[in-house]
């Protein structure tokens, strides 16, 4: 039985994993609109706390009030005021500072409400880390002083993922940028779920485990693992790539962008069928066992999650890349990768069980 206040760390946890999924369907919604340098600078957008909703607010003219660090757009580039003013009959250089990190220099509402929103979520996800780390420093007191270091060290993580968000801006949406920025997102999400599965105290029935194979099951799993995080990182490249097609053609021709990606779509496509086979196998092994443990269910889960997964990317490669399908595509990788791990975690549980009962 655990304590209350394990409980409550516990309970605070597992809203953080809530969030973190949520600012995942937030990126992906972000991704699929084309919505990431709607807003130009960081942490601000346009040098607002809160967005502009007209371009308007962006423009220069003769007796508008401009606060100190907003943006406007001139001759197609951002300039930064350097100080608080009122504007004057012409555009005086020396008010104003250019901002050079990128040239981009557009305005659309809804790619800027958008990309806002996004970051409002990161916000919230900060205080449920912070929260987590609270409710961890009772641990300092127990053997378990991992799970404090722990929530400090993914606390840390996620202001540094901050960070990288912000570089992400500044590089224009560089393709690697946005790798690794998605890279450091599921790092995130394994630690908070290794948190949680450590701090519970899980009795996992193990009599299922003499009707199974429970060595090569554990390997395949651990593969399949491999192969989704693979995919997931992929799956950003060829994203990338697509947008570079879709400017080189204007954005027009829509239903050709995918069939000129070339040899990454293949791969990315070759190893869905390769992580929808072993899931089969994984799923087959746990088919007919009576035992309705959590690891049976986590790879239930799984299963259901890789056959949603397959049908987003069919529709993405054949219906013209669908934003919805994007969305979705996106945060069904993360869920897997999220499920498949808890479940590995499970089956490192029930080897630490079995040594304990031999």
């Amino acid at each position: 039985m655990q304590s209350r206040v394990e409980r409550k760390f516990l309970k605070i946890n597992f809203v953080t994993i809530v969030l973190l999924f949520f600012v995942i369907l937030a990126g992906g919604i972000v991704r699929s609109t084309g919505s990431g340098m709607g807003c130009p600078d960081w942490p601000k957008c346009f040098g607002h706390y809160v967005p502009p909703t007209t371009i308007d607010e962006l423009t220069f003219s003769e007796g508008k009030f401009f606060k100190k660090g907003y943006i406007v757009i001139w001759n197609e580039a951002l300039y930064k005021a350097k100080k608080d003013l009122t504007a004057g009959p012409t555009f005086n250089h020396a008010d104003w500072e250019k901002y050079t990190k990128h040239d981009y220099a557009k305005f659309n509402v809804a790619h800027t409400w958008t990309e806002y929103l996004n970051r409002l979520a990161g916000v919230i996800l900060g205080f449920a880390a912070i929260a987590t780390l609270l409710f961890s420093i009772p641990y300092l007191k127990t053997h378990r002083k991992k799970v404090f270091w722990l929530s400090l060290f993914s606390f840390l993580l996620i202001g540094f993922q901050g960070w990288v968000g912000a570089k992400v801006v500044d590089s224009n949406l560089k393709a690697y940028m946005v790798t690794i920025h998605m890279l450091i997102a599921l790092i995130i999400l394994a630690l908070y779920v290794y948190l949680y599965e450590y701090a519970k105290d899980r009795k996992i029935d193990v009599s299922f485990i003499a009707a199974m194979k429970m060595g090569s099951t554990k390997v395949m799993l651990i593969i399949l693992l491999v192969l989704t995080a693979l995919q997931i990182l992929l799956g950003t490249q060829v994203r990338e790539l697509i947008d570079e097609i879709s400017a080189a053609l204007n954005f027009q021709g829509r239903d050709q962008w995918v069939s000129k990606v070339g040899s990454a779509f293949i791969i990315h496509r070759e190893l869905a069928f390769a992580v929808l086979a072993i899931s089969g196998w994984i799923w087959f092994a746990f088919r007919k066992l009576k035992s309705d443990n959590t690891l049976k269910k986590l790879v239930y889960c799984n299963a259901a999650l890789v056959v949603v997964q397959l049908i987003t990317g069919i529709a993405l490669a054949y219906l013209s890349l669908p934003p919805a399908a994007q969305t979705l595509h996106v945060l069904v990788g993360c869920l897997m990768f999220g499920i498949q791990f808890w479940a590995v975690l499970c089956f490192s549980k029930i080897d630490y069980m079995q040594e304990a009962i031999a």
